[in-house]
């Protein structure tokens, strides 16, 4: 049986074991062999030394404007992203902008001010347009962009919990409350089963605004992914839920039992 592993695999290996992106990390390799339903190994080859360094796996862009909390505004550096896999146009992050203000902002391909993109009309990018406009004033969105066709989009979005394991089942969500201060949607206490959630959406499963018209999250807590697998909950009890956007493509949750 033969295994090929690429540079990503290997990148994303290393960031698992705690490497820094851009920073050299020493690394011991070993392949551990199985043999059917044994839960003890039968081979373990000798240890491969391997210094490297990690990449981002994403590509970013940034999103400055009057919104941006804690002060100053309008500071790229600053700003939420928006994240895309490399040698892909489709970038998508979340954005909470408080009530107040302007609502103005842009779109930047760095974290500075040498290029940015701005209103080229409704749902169009302009590198030459000003600035660009919240649709519905303060919210939380869902944040797409395409800096090649020049395309954006932003959708207010509110997230809740659903499935065998909550109080609304699978027909009623449970709603989640967004804390801005910690950048999550939070759930302190809910009564869960020992059987399945997922999150959601704005109340429905099929939000064309979301990839693949997707708007629920399940699979791995590391890792959420749209449209992913039930997430399954160990036992019956009290839980904390916690449902973190903040980073692009990089969604995690945690079930905490009180």
């Amino acid at each position: 049986v033969t295994k090929d592993i690429n540079v990503a695999d290997l990148n994303s290996a290393a960031l698992l074991a705690g490497a820094v992106v851009g920073v050299a990390k020493d690394l011991e390799l070993r392949v551990v062999a199985y043999q059917g339903q044994n839960t003890v190994p039968s081979v373990i080859s000798n240890v491969v030394k391997l210094n490297v360094t990690t990449y981002s796996p994403l590509v970013y862009l940034w999103v400055p404007g009057d919104y941006q909390t804690p002060a100053p505004n309008w500071t790229p550096q600053n700003a939420p992203q928006l994240g895309a896999v490399p040698g892909q146009n489709d970038y998508e992050g979340y954005v909470n902008v408080p009530s107040g203000g302007s609502f103005e902002f842009k779109i930047n391909p760095k974290p500075n001010w040498d290029n940015s993109f701005g209103d080229g009309g409704p749902g169009k990018l302009s590198a030459s347009g000003g600035n660009l406009k919240w649709p519905d004033g303060g919210g939380y969105y869902y944040v797409k962009a395409n800096p090649v066709n020049l395309t954006w989009s932003a959708t207010l979005a509110t997230w809740a919990i659903i499935g065998d394991a909550t109080p609304g089942g699978w027909n009623n969500d449970t709603p989640m409350t967004y804390d801005a201060a910690n950048n999550v949607w939070v759930i302190n206490s809910v009564a869960l089963t020992a059987n399945n959630i997922k999150f959601r959406a704005n109340g429905r499963w099929d939000d064309p605004n979301f990839p693949g018209s997707n708007s629920n999250l399940g699979g791995d807590l590391s890792e959420l992914s749209y449209n992913g697998s039930n997430i399954p909950v160990s036992a019956a009890g009290n839980y904390k839920v916690v449902l973190d956007l903040s980073h692009p493509l990089r969604y995690t949750a945690t079930l905490t039992k009180l």
